[in-house]
């Protein structure tokens, strides 16, 4: 399971999906926040990591899914001031198709690290047609 930030439109309602299901691996952001849902996650993330689930921390790391399904987390940096910036930004690789996404990272973070985004077939628009996420240059360089 993945929480790419902690926006209630990210983490919102898997808390029920913690709950309800085991999950073998977590990957969080790192990033918390005062809201309600938030608290609710967060207390639910502690009980499935007792259960054996292991908890990852936005850091650089790759999954093997099944024959040729890779999943890799690639880390860009914490500690921004926006929320959005410290986003899980992630790479599934299936038979060498690229499919990127990225949360909801601004273009100001996205610009700095273009070169980490290569070879991509497929994007998840960042922050949903955003104004200040998925900057032209982006598509520009990589498409």
């Amino acid at each position: 399971m993945i929480a790419t930030h902690p926006h209630e439109d990210h983490i919102g309602g898997l808390d029920n999906i913690l709950n309800a299901f085991s999950v073998e691996q977590i990957i969080d952001s790192r990033d918390i926040h005062t809201s309600k849902t938030y608290t609710e996650y967060i207390n639910a993330v502690a009980i499935e990591k007792k259960n054996g689930a292991k908890c990852f921390l936005d850091t650089d790391a790759t999954f093997d899914l099944a024959n040729g399904i890779n999943f890799k987390v690639i880390e860009l940096g914490d500690g921004y001031k926006n929320t959005n910036n410290n986003s899980v930004v992630a790479m599934l690789d299936y038979n060498n198709a690229e499919i990127l996404f990225t949360g909801d990272l601004e273009s100001d973070v996205e610009i700095p690290n273009l070169a980490k985004f290569t070879d991509i077939e497929l994007f998840k628009v960042g922050h949903p047609g955003s104004r200040t996420a998925t900057s032209q240059e982006f598509y520009t360089k990589r498409f």
